[in-house]
């Protein structure tokens, strides 16, 4: 595990650098295995999320996670996110009473572009939702879904022998409808395992040299890698970010508005009644990018010609400081 700090003064924030490895899968006959594990059978509310790279080879329909079934009478159950045979994100729930069908929720976008996102499938009984990379993309109403179902939970296939094709990291599953505030702000933190609601969790650190890949929660409901190799099939993840500590301001939080976030490149930093503020932007490698000091204007505007991804803001006056975050899509 790699891991790299840095310190801003001496109570203020502390970025950890984690997740340094993922999973690729050949989109052959690679996935992972939890031998049947029951706490995947989740039948009322749901969130499952994950990091995916896809690999941009699509020639057909990819699990990410999934424990869907069609039974005996041709009913689908169960739940299944992945993508859709050209790139576009799918959150699927069975019906569970009419043959062969169940909902769809698609992503605006095909996410076939070399690039890590973050995925979120949410249902809450009779409701669902689909998240692209912490932002609302697509819900529906769900009036006679079926999360019933028999068959063992994987990641990287699924009950029809399709296989993925890409880069897996940080797998999540709740027993939970996570709402929009939580799958923003907590879907590039480094969680430990003892979150509530979290029945699985799966940040793929093993790194080379196993075919375990290990649940984070007191489960202990370990995956093992089917037809993988214990050292090909571990290659570079995506960061997460410890949890800032440190005192942080009511008040400096009050008096910001930083917008739009997310962002595409420009972003504007509204500060109320603040004199002499600093603003410091950090990237997801914990360098500084953006520096600006003695600032008593009301709005500021910054670009940020990096990469995609979050960045931290750091805004100080008068002794006290608070800490943002900022997704650049």
């Amino acid at each position: 595990m790699k891991k790299a700090y840095l310190f801003i003064h001496a109570i203020l924030l502390t970025i950890a650098l984690n997740a340094q490895t993922g999973l690729k899968f050949d989109g052959i006959d690679d996935y992972l295995n939890f031998a049947g594990a029951s706490v995947f059978n989740i039948t009322d509310s749901i969130t499952v999320e994950a990091k995916v790279k896809i690999s941009g080879d699509i020639s057909d329909w990819m699990p990410i996670a999934s424990n869907y079934e069609e039974d005996a009478n041709q009913i689908y159950n169960g739940y299944w996110l992945g993508t859709d045979d050209i790139g576009y994100v799918t959150w699927f729930i069975g019906n569970g009473s009419v043959l062969q069908d169940g909902y769809y929720l698609y992503s605006n976008d095909s996410l076939n572009d070399g690039f890590w996102h973050h995925l979120s499938g949410v249902f809450n009984g009779d409701s669902a939702w689909l998240y692209i990379d912490g932002v609302l993309d697509t819900a529906a109403q769900l009036p006679s879904a079926s999360m019933v179902s028999s068959t063992d939970f994987t990641i990287g296939t699924d009950f029809d022998g399709l296989f993925y094709n890409g880069t897996i990291d940080d797998v999540r599953i709740w027993q939970t409808a996570r709402n929009s505030n939580n799958i923003f702000e907590y879907k590039d933190s480094c969680l430990v395992g003892n979150e509530t609601k979290l029945v699985a969790h799966y940040n793929f650190e093993a790194g080379t040299g196993t075919l375990i890949t290990t649940d984070l929660t007191s489960g202990n409901n370990n995956g093992t890698l089917t037809n993988m190799n214990a050292s090909s099939s571990w290659v570079s993840g995506v960061n997460c970010f410890a949890s800032t500590v440190g005192i942080n301001s009511e008040r400096i939080k009050n008096q910001t508005n930083i917008y739009p976030n997310p962002t595409q490149d420009i972003i504007n930093i509204e500060l109320k009644s603040m004199e002499d503020a600093t603003i410091k932007v950090y990237n997801v490698l914990g360098e500084l990018i953006h520096q600006l000091d003695n600032i008593n204007k009301k709005t500021i505007q910054l670009e940020l010609n990096g990469a995609v991804g979050l960045y931290l803001i750091k805004i100080s006056s008068q002794g006290e400081t608070q800490h943002f975050k900022l997704l650049k899509r």
